[in-house]
């Protein structure tokens, strides 16, 4: 079972938090924050994150694995308007990002694949189930 690592209701929370700060101010407006959308599958030997990310460019997308969470993070700019255009309804989100995972198994980092086409990311961490066993000599005493 794979789960945001703050949970969904904590991450609505969050948003409704960001959304609230960015209405009032508390954010610059060079700060704003955003949420993807991200599907997950699993089957027995991995995990596959399938992130909505329209209109943003490869440099600006960024995947990491620390453990066992795995994190996904960009940047995706706005537009400007030109002189004498006036912005009448904004619904397209921009700003910063970051989406994190908790992953229940072990995995292999070095075989994580990561691949960003036409506005979806694809990341595949494959599993594995090698147990690193150790044995503790015990000493007398």
């Amino acid at each position: 079972m794979i789960a945001p690592w703050y949970g969904e209701r904590l991450r609505t929370f969050d948003r409704f938090d960001k959304m609230m700060g960015q209405m009032l101010g508390d954010y610059p407006s060079g700060e704003l924050f955003w949420s993807p959308n991200i599907d997950v599958k699993e089957d027995t030997n991995k995990f596959t994150f399938f992130a909505e990310l329209p209109g943003m460019k490869l440099e600006d997308v960024n995947v990491s694995v620390d453990g066992h969470v795995l994190s996904i993070s960009g940047t995706r700019h706005t537009y400007t308007t030109e002189k004498g255009e006036n912005l009448i309804r904004r619904e397209c989100s921009f700003g910063k990002f970051e989406r994190t995972f908790a992953l229940d198994s072990d995995v292999k980092p070095e075989q994580i694949n990561a691949n960003f086409k036409d506005g979806i990311l694809q990341v595949t961490v494959p599993k594995t189930t090698a147990k690193t066993i150790k044995r503790v000599p015990v000493k007398a005493g």
